[in-house]
């Protein structure tokens, strides 16, 4: 039988291989050497971290896996005032277990829209145990530059206001990083003629 260790060891592995799939669709380099199997993982999985399963960090990004059930607002205050500035990078991810307060998401949200030097997303592990981006029925999904943005609105001759939108909470933009006011390429099958794409547009809200 899968003891206890075993199978958050395993949750851990499955979406710590998400979660570097997720930085190389936003362009960080991730040699193919960082992807594990279970074996050589589990073998090597040391849950020694009085607050976090697991820490990995990628150019100016560190992700924590959080040992907290529910994050409650004392534990952001631990990760802001303790754990983050230990690590020094101005883009935190943190993987939570299940459940976090609504005073804890009002006060990420605070730090995030005042820029006080760093950046937070939030997960759930249970979230990125599979790469939904790799589901057959998702349309590709790509984040335009600003230029490509600007290019889109001289020739569509739409205004920014007139352009579809797309909520910055949707699954697919944040697992992208996807910010407001960013404009979204979706590419998907036709589903009037066969073997054609459809190319659609959207704005980040």
């Amino acid at each position: 039988m899968e003891s206890k260790s075993q199978a958050v060891s395993y949750k851990i592995w499955k979406s710590r291989n998400t979660v570097l799939e997720m930085l190389r669709d936003r362009h960080i380099d991730i040699p193919d050497s960082d992807f594990l199997d279970f074996k050589t993982f589990d073998e090597t999985f040391e849950d020694s971290d009085e607050h976090n399963f697991l820490v990995l960090i990628y150019e100016d990004i560190v992700i924590f896996w959080s040992k907290y059930p529910k994050i409650k607002l004392c534990h952001i205050q631990t990760y802001v005032d303790i754990i983050i500035p230990q690590y020094n990078k101005p883009h935190v991810i943190l993987l939570i277990e299940s459940a976090i307060t609504s005073h804890s998401i009002d006060v990420i949200k605070s730090i995030n829209q005042n820029k006080i030097n760093i950046y937070i997303e939030i997960f759930k592990i249970t979230e990125l145990l599979v790469n939904r981006t790799k589901h057959m029925f998702v349309p590709k999904h790509s984040l335009c530059s600003d230029k490509k943005k600007k290019e889109f609105l001289k020739h569509s001759f739409l205004k920014e206001s007139q352009i579809p939108k797309i909520y910055k909470k949707d699954p697919i933009i944040r697992y992208l990083g996807g910010q407001e006011g960013q404009l979204v390429k979706i590419i998907r099958n036709s589903q009037t003629f066969e073997n054609k794409k459809e190319i659609f547009y959207r704005l980040i809200v």
